[in-house]
């Protein structure tokens, strides 16, 4: 379990949220997109023979997208966890 009193205010209270409210979702689904990462980063390893040092996630999103709030609880656990950044991208950024 993540302890607030780490964070600045706004991600604690962002944490809390996550874990108190959301009854572990996020948490969750952090450690499915960690173990992800260590099978990717562990396949270019072995078929490519690189190391894949600095890994991404980017949440593709709708122009008009709305629904940002669990996206952003586990932006910030990626980030705060497991020091795996993110973005968010429109379709239409991804395209240009």
């Amino acid at each position: 379990m993540l302890d607030p009193s780490k964070y600045s205010e706004s991600d604690a209270a962002t944490i809390d949220f996550a874990t108190n409210k959301m009854g572990g979702f996020v948490e969750n689904m952090v450690k499915h997109f960690v173990r992800a990462i260590t099978e990717y980063k562990r396949t270019v390893k072995e078929k490519f023979n690189h190391d894949s040092q600095d890994p991404w996630v980017i949440f593709v999103v709708e122009d008009a997208e709305r629904n940002v709030v669990d996206q952003k609880l586990i932006e910030v656990h990626l980030q705060k966890t497991a020091g795996i950044k993110s973005m968010r991208m429109t379709f239409n950024q991804i395209h240009k």
